[in-house]
């Protein structure tokens, strides 16, 4: 068995190396596009979600959460390995001759930036990179370093086995090794995490949490015990969220993202989802958003100590949808109720959402605070124009 070591590399990606990139693009989401793509992947985050893959020599990343957009660059060497974290996708590289370099594409200012990797050792298609911490896998020989601005910085993480998988979740990079450890990496030290199971995979389930083939939910941090599951399952701001058979994952906050076997994709608010599971608790302070079509027999599944559930005019209601202006005593506390989307509070989504909207911003017709809250369809803060696009695709 060939034995293999981590090298992270410690940069600023400064203009070290500068290649001839056809740089950034900013469209809306184009799903169809990210079915096209190889190697695609998902990457949780605490504020963003994003899907990311290659297609060709393109790198594409798509937000998904809190809005949607897409971004892509297209190096000048072709593209091994991808990463992604909250502020950049990445690109691992190797030209004609073999060199090996990482194209950094940030997604707030669409700047790129190609970063020379100076390693006289072969690289494992195994590569990951978050917060200026980046992470490549050798073969064990001998390797050099990346010069960055604080000059010469390399560490080497070693293991008795080889590794499996690199993969990003929130704001760390982690190890999968054959035998099914997973550990922390973070300057200079491994940390232990779990274990799925040797020559198990493990996949993305929420920021802070992965998912094994064994069926189990499992915290990185320790903060929860391994649930259980029978199915794919995932935790997002601490509810269970059963999406189905899933070919990606993402979270942010209280809502996620799927992309199922058959290519189509989907957002969702985890409160909507979280039927059945015990553990459930309100996600947003004093508000709680879920989607259009809840009942308040599901949120009373989803929230069991919810004691009682009122309409807009303060009147007691036990069956029914959930609409924008109710609210429920859960737990002793009172939680405001909002259906995003649901902008004339009748429990649905419709044109007269729309029309309700469409008055709104052009000063014809006024708003309440909750159904204002209910327009700021993708959760960013603000109720605006990609907003009424959103609402207006789902009539």
């Amino acid at each position: 068995m060939v034995k293999r070591v981590i090298c992270a590399v410690f940069v600023l990606f400064s203009l070290l190396f500068a290649g001839n990139a056809v740089y950034f693009a900013k469209t809306e989401v184009r799903f169809d596009e990210l079915n096209h793509c190889r190697k695609i992947a998902a990457f949780s985050g605490n504020s963003s979600a994003f899907f990311y893959g290659c297609q060709g020599n393109t790198l594409y990343s798509f937000r998904v959460l809190p809005t949607q957009e897409t971004q892509y660059v297209t190096p000048d060497s072709a593209i091994c390995a991808l990463s992604h974290d909250e502020y950049n996708a990445y690109a691992l590289c190797r030209d004609d001759n073999k060199r090996y370099s990482v194209c950094r594409m940030n997604i707030k200012s669409g700047n790129c930036t190609t970063s020379r990797l100076n390693l006289n050792c072969r690289l494992y298609n195994l590569f990951a990179a978050a917060n200026g911490e980046m992470f490549v896998v050798t073969d064990g020989q001998a390797f050099s370093h990346v010069v960055g601005i604080h000059g010469n910085s390399t560490c080497t993480y070693e293991f008795s086995g080889n590794i499996k998988d690199l993969f990003v979740n929130g704001g760390s990079v982690y190890a999968l090794i054959q035998t099914g450890e997973v550990y922390r990496l973070k300057s200079g030290v491994k940390t232990y995490c779990c274990s799925v199971g040797q020559h198990s995979h493990c996949y993305n389930a929420g920021t802070g949490y992965i998912y094994s083939d064994d069926g189990r939910l499992i915290s990185l941090d320790g903060s929860a015990p391994d649930e259980k599951v029978s199915a794919f399952s995932a935790k997002v701001n601490g509810i269970v969220v059963r999406p189905g058979n899933v070919r990606l994952f993402a979270s942010a906050r209280d809502r996620y993202a799927v992309m199922y076997q058959n290519g189509s994709c989907a957002i969702e608010t985890a409160a909507a989802q979280a039927v059945g599971t015990s553990k459930a608790v309100p996600v947003t302070g004093d508000v709680l958003r879920t989607t259009a079509g809840t009942t308040v027999s599901a949120l009373k599944s989803a929230y069991p100590s919810t004691t009682a559930v009122y309409s807009n005019t303060g009147a007691s209601v036990t069956s029914g949808l959930l609409k924008t202006g109710y609210a429920a005593d859960i737990s002793g506390k009172r939680y405001e109720i909002i259906v995003p989307g649901d902008v004339n509070a009748d429990g649905k989504i419709s044109s007269s959402d729309v029309a309700a909207l469409m008055k709104y911003y052009v000063g014809s017709g006024g708003l309440a605070d909750e159904k204002q809250k209910a327009a700021d369809y993708n959760g960013d803060g603000s109720a605006d124009n990609k907003d009424l696009l959103l609402i207006a695709r789902m009539n």
